[in-house]
């Protein structure tokens, strides 16, 4: 028994001992940090929603509910265009929709409340 024990346990130190053991090949972790990053070609927009999200969070008196609504509105006339139209997947209305989807973000995000309209027309 002790035998068997002492086998074992000297085939699982040696098992340990091989998987440590470092694999020869080589990973450019540099060359693939260089590389170009997937690019929208947006900077302009992210950098404006950006500003426009830290707008909104310093000055509250900005984020009125008309101006909510209004954006929402916006938002859910486009989505009941869609509805209505039943276009195609390449169809501008889906970057219209896009666009005023992530107009209205910057505003939403930076209410102390949530608005469940908003979820509403993400989901």
């Amino acid at each position: 028994m002790k035998k068997k024990l002492s086998i074992t346990l000297l085939g699982i130190i040696i098992l340990y001992g091989l998987l440590l053991i470092p694999d020869n090949s080589t990973i450019n972790i540099e060359i693939e940090g260089n590389s170009t990053p997937f690019i929208w070609d947006q900077d302009e927009r992210w950098d404006f929603l950006e500003s426009k999200f830290t707008e909104a969070k310093a000055d509250k008196e900005i984020i009125t509910p008309g101006v909510i609504e209004a954006l929402i509105s916006d938002l859910f006339s486009i989505v009941d265009e869609i509805e209505n139209r039943e276009p195609k997947p390449d169809d501008v209305i889906f970057d219209e929709l896009l666009l005023s989807f992530f107009e209205l973000a910057p505003v939403i995000g930076a209410q102390d409340v949530q608005n469940p309209e908003f979820f509403e027309v993400y989901n």
